[in-house]
């Protein structure tokens, strides 16, 4: 069952009815539209030109491995 829309115009379809997902769940979900494989990086350009990503995504993330906001030790070596 192939879409008529070209990949792009079901990437932004999906994006625009999803607008809490992720460029990752995008590229998963236009997958299934599609029949085939949606790169993620495309999805991300592309949701990036129509302004369809959150605000934490913009800005590169909101948290996720490393970003911790531990300050580092206090002066008697206790991780904080």
């Amino acid at each position: 069952m192939r879409s008529e829309l070209p990949a792009n115009e079901v990437v932004l379809a999906v994006a625009r009815a999803n607008p809490t997902d992720g460029t990752r769940m995008v590229a998963a979900m236009a997958d299934r539209g599609l029949d085939g494989a949606v790169n993620r990086k495309r999805v991300q350009r592309l949701m990036r030109e129509q302004r369809l990503l959150s605000a934490a995504a913009a800005r590169g993330g909101a948290g996720g491995r490393g970003s911790s906001a531990s300050s580092g030790p206090t002066s008697s070596g206790i991780w904080t």
